[in-house]
């Protein structure tokens, strides 16, 4: 699928920026402190000086409080005697306050068809312009199935003309790329115009048909045929002509199929001379080539 990168807003984009502050709190306090020396600080910040922590959680219980050790990393550590509770509810009222001043940030998706007509079109854009004046972002993507990926061009050309239709309520954040999963063993078969209930029918497995089918990308037929027809060695073009054809008709490439069957029977006579050879070649190059580009697309890893 191809996606535009979110659209937003130019408010919404400098906000985005903007960190979140998280404060951990793995704080040692009292009985957790196990050092032998730590400095200890008074609730007023008085410095009492370098003790067992022993030492420091007696003077703690002493005044109520709790002995919470506040730089760990510090040689020794730094120890505090605070009221541990109320510097948990403090800290507790700090992140609520921080949670409620940060703009909470949307991304909405607007998905795109590559034959959606004009007024869906309009539509979905007119709604993505609302989301970005609400301060959201816009996530654009044009899904293709099956067959309409060998248009891919198709979702570029739309996502352009979102772009300059939204362009007065925001600005393309990431440019348009390709994106997704590899593609089904049916999926590949529908953009090659193969037949995927035939073959799953011989083959009874889809990860056969996904062996054989990536097999393909190794197959030497067709080169053999480009070859042969340049050296106008007719009876070597006829036999890799026949066994592209047969090769097609195995893993049923119906398509293809059908184009090379229709070259290998001009080349039957081995001799050339049947016309149209020329352009049989080209429309066998054609939908060779497209097969060769979409199983690597979709199944190559």
């Amino acid at each position: 699928m191809y996606c535009a990168g979110a659209f937003c807003s130019r408010f919404f984009c400098l906000c985005f920026k903007e960190g979140l502050t998280i404060i951990k709190n793995d704080l040692q306090i009292n009985e957790q402190i196990r050092d032998n020396e730590i400095r200890v600080v008074s609730a007023d910040g008085e410095q009492l000086g370098v003790m067992s922590a022993k030492e420091a959680q007696d003077i703690a219980y002493e005044k109520g409080m709790d002995l919470v050790k506040i730089a760990p990393q510090a040689k020794p550590p730094v120890c505090k005697i605070m009221d541990y509770g109320k510097y948990k509810f403090e800290l507790n009222k700090r992140e609520k306050e921080n949670r409620k001043n940060q703009k909470v940030i949307n991304i909405k998706e607007v998905q795109l068809s590559p034959s959606i007509d004009t007024n869906d079109f309009n539509t979905k854009c007119n709604h993505a312009i609302k989301f970005l004046k609400k301060g959201d972002k816009v996530k654009v993507i044009v899904r293709f199935r099956g067959r309409e990926v060998s248009h891919s061009q198709i979702g570029y050309t739309l996502l352009e003309r979102f772009a300059e239709q939204a362009k007065e309520a925001g600005t393309v954040e990431k440019p348009a790329k390709l994106e997704g999963r590899n593609m089904t063993m049916r999926e590949c078969y529908e953009a090659i115009g193969g037949n995927y209930e035939d073959v799953l029918g011989r083959l009874r497995s889809e990860a056969l048909i996904r062996k054989f089918t990536l097999k393909f990308l190794e197959d030497q037929s067709y080169p053999q045929l480009k070859q042969a027809l340049n050296d106008k060695n007719y009876e070597d073009a006829f036999r890799s002509a026949h066994t592209l054809k047969g090769v097609c008709q195995n893993l049923s490439f119906d398509r293809l199929y059908e184009v090379s069957n229709e070259l290998t029977e001009l080349l039957r006579d081995r001799t050339g001379e049947k016309p149209g050879i020329p352009e049989s070649m080209e429309k066998v190059t054609e939908v060779y080539e497209m097969t060769i580009e979409e199983i690597k697309k979709g199944l190559s890893h």
